[in-house]
């Protein structure tokens, strides 16, 4: 399967990187105009708590319609625990009828080693594959520095060769 991987976003506000990724299918024609599946990355819990209606990643990356679907959003990642050596995730669905589609919030494990990567591109490459077969994907990365934010975009590029 042919796939493309385009870094279409990057946004620094508050110490927080915000990358957004589209990855689409080359042999169904390309991106769509609206992804079928959204996967959200976080670093800790409270990122989530801080998400806005007018913020990029609801706007461009989500392209949320109504505030309600933030607030859907921010109840599911109350749910979340963080775990110290595995990341966790939660789904739920937003939309109606055609334009209905998954929305995945992940949320990276809390300790790391001194051997690995304090970006965990290892946690990040664990989410993008419960998402890898699906026609087209937006993966949206918070991070709080800028070498976290290369090493979970090149993990995120690696699960699509």
């Amino acid at each position: 399967q042919c796939c493309s991987v385009v870094v279409e976003t990057l946004v620094i506000k508050s110490k927080v990187m915000t990358t957004i990724i589209k990855v689409s299918n080359l042999e169904d024609g390309g991106l769509k105009n609206e992804p079928s599946n959204c996967l959200i990355i976080m670093e800790s819990k409270e990122q989530f708590a801080s998400i806005e209606f007018s913020s990029t990643l609801c706007q461009q990356g989500l392209k949320f319609h109504a505030e309600s679907h933030l607030d859907m959003l921010k109840g599911v990642a109350a749910t979340l625990t963080a775990s110290t050596d595995f990341s966790t995730s939660a789904e739920f669905f937003i939309g109606s009828g055609a334009s209905l589609r998954k929305v995945v919030l992940g949320l990276l494990p809390t300790l790391v080693s001194r051997d690995n990567c304090v970006g965990r591109p290892h946690a990040v490459s664990n989410l993008v594959k419960t998402l890898k077969n699906t026609d087209n994907l937006v993966v949206i990365l918070n991070s709080s520095t800028t070498e976290a934010a290369f090493a979970q975009s090149c993990a995120v590029g690696r699960q699509f060769p």
